[in-house]
């Protein structure tokens, strides 16, 4: 019998008596067939649905693990901005007590300066001022209180009419000038045999005087 060239079906001859097994045998290589190719076609079916399923699991973890990466982004950035926030607390916070420390410092650096410069001006006691003399009696004399002992008293002093510029040290004193606890003394000393006419006390004359301790 006679076959088909590509499915290899049955072909009746035309002088072949009548016979269904023939016929039988076609419908079942069309069943075969067709079975095979509803076999392959779901399979390829379900390999086609398998491929979407992967392609939609895949799209949805892809879209998932960039939500989560975004997710760690932000909170890595919130978390370095908050440091950033705190570092900049504690400079700030460091820096003023720097500046407070150094204030302080200069406070009292000040207040030891000044403190050194007033004992130095203590054990560096001057005054002057002026007195008028009080006396035209021969060894007529006042004091003049300064509230310390100075070392040296410098005044102009009158000798037989002129004046000149005394000056009376504890160990070098002056003929009417004399340096005295709290101040020193001042004389009037006319027609004296040793000097002429001196004085730093006469009547109603004023004298201008400085005094260093």
């Amino acid at each position: 019998m006679q076959q088909t060239t590509t499915y290899k079906l049955n072909l009746i001859e035309t002088d072949d008596v009548f016979s269904p097994e023939p016929l039988n045998q076609n419908a079942r290589k069309v069943e075969t067939a067709l079975a095979d190719g509803a076999a392959a076609l779901a399979e390829e079916t379900a390999a086609r649905q398998k491929a979407v399923a992967d392609e939609i699991a895949a799209r949805q973890k892809a879209v998932s693990d960039e939500a989560t990466a975004r997710k760690n982004a932000d909170a890595a950035e919130a978390t370095a901005r908050a440091k950033a926030v705190a570092d900049e607390a504690a400079a700030r916070k460091d820096a003023v007590a720097a500046e407070t420390a150094a204030r302080q410092k200069a406070i009292s650096d000040e207040a030891a300066a000044r403190k050194s410069a007033v004992t130095a001006l203590e054990r560096h006691k001057f005054a002057c001022g002026t007195y008028t003399g009080n006396t035209e009696t021969s060894g007529g004399s006042q004091t003049i209180q300064l509230g310390f002992t100075p070392t040296a008293v410098v005044l102009p002093a009158l000798v037989s009419g002129s004046s000149i510029v005394a000056i009376c040290l504890t160990d070098k004193p002056y003929n009417v000038i004399k340096i005295v606890p709290g101040g020193f003394t001042v004389y009037h000393l006319p027609n004296t045999t040793a000097i002429y006419n001196s004085s730093a006390n006469r009547l109603n004359t004023q004298y201008t005087y400085l005094a260093f301790a």
